[in-house]
């Protein structure tokens, strides 16, 4: 089995493992549940007792609090945000000593495990204070300085900072790039942005001007480049399988340099026979307007495309609200179709070096696909740039080996998939893919 010791898609907090987290949240008094509670009661219809079960710290009570915190089969994205939320909880941003002790933590237990390299992201809140993230991104950039400095070079940690898909993205951007012109060692540590949390809602569209802005700054100072990361393709509840393969394909034409999981782009299609979709009359003319923009290289897919069915459709939907709903059921047709989209949206991949970070524990969750059924399958075939990666290994209680592991399990032609896979790891870091390092 080859060595994989680069991983390049990890949430900073998602690293946390179940134990570190219940010997935090022992030692506090007067955590605010109610938030957790909640959600976690709105997507499970389980309203679990916090604080009685915190507060008597037996083996019992941790074995529940590992059940509450941990993801082992299928789940929604919004079930495993509401998992996710105990994280949320428990640790305080403005603790900069416990910031400091999970970044020491973390990179020790990565170390342990054998990685030399690893891309942390860390999504702050949107209403965070100018002066809280400043000093927590100094804090987690010091701390990764630090632990390096420690191993002699044998372990690189790194920063992706994570910006908002809201109007805060560019807000949070701005006060990066403040503290990088601020702290050399922030300017250092930090060699991506990432978008992640929820995806329903946010097209890659809606980015277009701040992608350009970070692409235009890269080449005005190639010495602190940044990569750009984007989540998508890994929940779709609210649009077709149309616009969630275009959407992918949007991130990347836009200017993003890694993809995040892009389930859209590999399952098979014909998981989803029978299935009906819904979206609004926006992403159905977000559609119609693609599809006649790339009529010439879908239809050389192998794509069928009506221009003129098309136009029609677009001016009667033009008539009708934005927000008003279109619904979609496949059938093996219409299938084969979307197979050809994937295909054409690969080509596009393949051609422009785009990578997909595909993340298989968390991808058979979220996504709740079997593992034959997984998109590393497509991936691998259409020969795509592509690594594979923990994402929140504390949370799906992972590490990248096992992940390895995984496809050495399933995977067709594992050895040289392997070898593959793990030197994909190095050529596609961060400051490689921006331009930081030539």
């Amino acid at each position: 089995m080859f060595s994989f010791d680069h991983d390049l898609h990890l949430h900073l907090y998602g690293c946390i493992p179940a134990k570190m987290l219940w010997q935090i949240a022992s030692a506090k008094k007067n955590i605010d549940w109610h938030f957790f509670e909640t959600e976690f009661e709105k997507q499970f219809a389980i309203r679990p007792n916090m604080n009685e079960l915190v507060q008597e710290p037996s083996e019992k009570n941790f074995i529940r609090f590992c059940e509450l915190y941990t993801v082992g089969e299928p789940v929604t994205f919004a079930q495993f945000q509401a998992k996710f939320n105990l994280i949320i909880a428990i640790m305080e941003l403005s603790n900069l000593s416990e910031v400091t002790d999970v970044v020491q933590q973390v990179c020790h237990t990565h170390f342990q495990q054998g990685l030399q390299h690893a891309e942390y992201r860390m999504l702050f809140p949107p209403w965070i204070e100018e002066s809280l993230m400043s000093q927590l991104l100094h804090t987690i950039c010091e701390q990764l300085h630090s632990f390096e400095q420690k191993t002699n070079h044998r372990f690189q940690g790194r920063l992706s900072c994570g910006l908002p898909r809201t109007d805060h993205g560019t807000i949070h951007y701005e006060l990066l790039r403040h503290a990088m012109s601020t702290f050399p060692v922030v300017a250092q540590m930090i060699t991506s942005v990432d978008f992640c949390f929820i995806e329903e809602g946010f097209p890659p569209k809606n980015q277009r001007s701040l992608f350009q802005r970070i692409l235009n700054d890269n080449q005005k100072k190639p010495q602190q480049a940044l990569a750009i990361l984007y989540h998508v393709g890994e929940s779709f509840e609210d649009k077709s399988l149309e616009s969630a393969i275009r959407w992918v394909h949007e991130s990347a034409e836009i200017g993003a340099h890694r993809l995040g999981h892009a389930i859209a782009l590999g399952s098979p299609p014909q998981h989803y026979l029978g299935k009906t979709y819904s979206e609004s009359v926006e992403e159905r003319l977000d559609q119609i307007a693609y599809d006649l923009s790339h009529k010439d290289g879908l239809q050389a897919a192998g794509v069928q495309i009506h221009a003129e069915m098309l136009l029609t459709e677009q001016r009667q939907l033009q008539e009708k609200k934005r927000a008003e709903k279109t619904q979609k059921t496949y059938d093996s047709f219409q299938l084969d179709q979307i197979l050809l989209r994937q295909n054409y949206v690969m080509q596009y991949l393949r051609d422009h070096n785009v990578c997909i970070e595909s993340c298989p524990t968390s991808n058979l969750c979220i996504g709740r696909i079997e593992s034959i059924e997984h998109p590393l399958h497509r991936f691998i075939e259409a020969n795509l740039p592509v690594v594979i990666a923990s994402d929140d290994p504390g949370i799906f209680d992972t590490t990248l080996q096992q992940e390895a592991e995984w496809v050495a399990q399933h995977i067709t032609g594992s050895e040289d998939t392997l070898h593959a896979l793990a030197q994909n790891a190095k050529k596609f870091r961060s400051e490689i893919i921006s331009g930081r390092c030539a």
